[in-house]
């Protein structure tokens, strides 16, 4: 439960960043703001199908490092993965909110607006680490459950996520 709550202070914290910085300058996007921001694209399937795409970032957040996939406008706010630091390329196991985190692990999370998602199976690969960007591709099994529904999906994507 604490690695519940810490993820969505996380998720908070990173919101609130990615919204605010890009209000103070020009970027050409009509609010301002300079900030440096990768891409994503991803296919959702099982229970729920469809295509989402967006903006990706990363950033070191009590200790481990978080990427954020953030989808704008739709009914998806999120995707998130931590990684324990140093993160290089590889192939990363994606798990749930599960304690005691191998290296060669990912905790891995996403939302739709009506369930948040836990990972369950599948992999993260980094493909490229850089000083101010991260690629992969990630192909991850994700469930929710209340104990009265249950909704199982398959996010398949790539990204390129900055430094934020």
């Amino acid at each position: 439960m604490k690695r519940f709550s810490a993820f969505l202070m996380i998720f908070s914290a990173l919101t609130f960043s990615a919204c605010s910085d890009d209000d103070d300058g020009d970027n050409g996007n009509g609010n301002g703001g300079d900030l440096s921001v990768g891409t994503f694209e991803a296919t959702v399937s099982g229970d729920i199908n469809e295509d989402i795409n967006g903006i990706a970032y990363y950033e070191t957040v009590d200790g481990e490092v978080a990427i954020t996939l953030f989808v704008s406008f739709t009914e998806w706010p999120f995707i998130t993965f931590l990684f324990n630091p140093p993160v290089e390329e590889g192939i990363y196991t994606a798990i749930g909110t599960a304690t005691g985190q191998e290296d060669d692990e990912t905790n891995a999370s996403a939302s739709n607006g009506n369930f948040l998602f836990f990972g369950n199976g599948g992999s993260v690969t980094i493909t490229n680490v850089a000083s101010e960007q991260i690629d992969g591709e990630f192909t991850v099994n994700f469930e929710y459950s209340d104990g009265t529904e249950e909704v199982n999906i398959v996010i398949d994507g790539s990204f390129s996520a900055e430094k934020d």
